[in-house]
């Protein structure tokens, strides 16, 4: 396993896959339960026929009540797609529908094993990390989480936080742990100029969160020139592609 980790370590280059997401359209009956926000237009498409064939990803407790909230996954029309959605208890005493979008590659089916949900420091409300496996081999991440009145993903100026990590060729050693306000991104990137040994060098990216808003702060280098096989000693959590280890609802 060690030496099929190294060849891919050793090999190609990063490629880099943003699934983008898809507009809106409708607008939900129930009433907005923030008061004032924006209400979740994707609701609309958590119909009938949508609610029944759902299944169930994970308890979360989105609005930080101390109450968790079955978030589901539901398949619609051409136009919805697949979305996330989940009922809120409203002011009215009754419930809201919030849901959002997920734009996934064909062939990729969103299951409740590829979920997990995050107590992000600071932050009201917990996360749900999504990462469903690519049919070509790696996965992107992404946050998903309810503020200002919508369950919506989390993204830095406009754009899902992390980009796609290939598994099947060489991939970018990435682990994501939880700091502060938000969460630290500790990524290898090939050492150059390139010599006669594939190394490594160790960069380290911060991120602060507010509501679902995600601002990139600085970056710095905290290691240079490391070798395939000490970057598999000193810097497990990297290969192993530790998200939010230690943060993660039930650690």
């Amino acid at each position: 396993m060690t030496q099929r980790l190294g060849s891919r370590l050793a090999g190609g280059l990063l490629t880099v896959l943003v699934l983008a997401g898809c507009g809106s359209n409708g607008t939900p009956d129930s009433p907005d339960r923030a008061g004032g926000a924006t209400p979740d237009r994707t609701a609309a498409c958590v119909t009938a026929q949508v609610r029944q064939d759902a299944e169930l990803m994970a308890d979360v407790d989105l609005d930080g009540d101390g109450t968790p909230e079955s978030v589901l996954r539901g398949t619609g029309s051409d136009a919805c797609g697949v979305v996330l959605f989940a009922d809120l208890a409203d002011r009215a005493g009754g419930t809201t529908t919030v849901a959002a979008r997920v734009e996934l590659d064909q062939g990729i089916r969103l299951t409740a094993t590829d979920v997990s949900v995050v107590d992000l420091p600071g932050r009201t409300g917990q996360l749900l990390l999504v990462k469903p496996p690519h049919t070509r081999g790696g996965f992107q991440a992404r946050l998903f989480g309810y503020a200002d009145g919508q369950l919506d993903e989390l993204t830095a100026e406009g754009r899902p936080v992390f980009g796609f990590i290939a598994t099947d060729v060489q991939s970018s050693p990435t682990a994501v742990e939880c700091v502060g306000d938000g969460f630290a991104v500790t990524e290898a990137r090939a050492h150059e100029p390139i010599g006669v040994v594939p190394a490594w060098d160790i960069y380290r990216t911060t991120y602060s969160v507010d509501g679902n808003t995600v601002t990139r702060g600085s970056t710095n280098e905290v290691a240079d020139n490391i070798l395939v096989k000490e970057l598999e000693r000193q810097y497990g959590q990297l290969t192993s592609y530790d998200f939010f280890q230690g943060c993660l609802a039930g650690q």
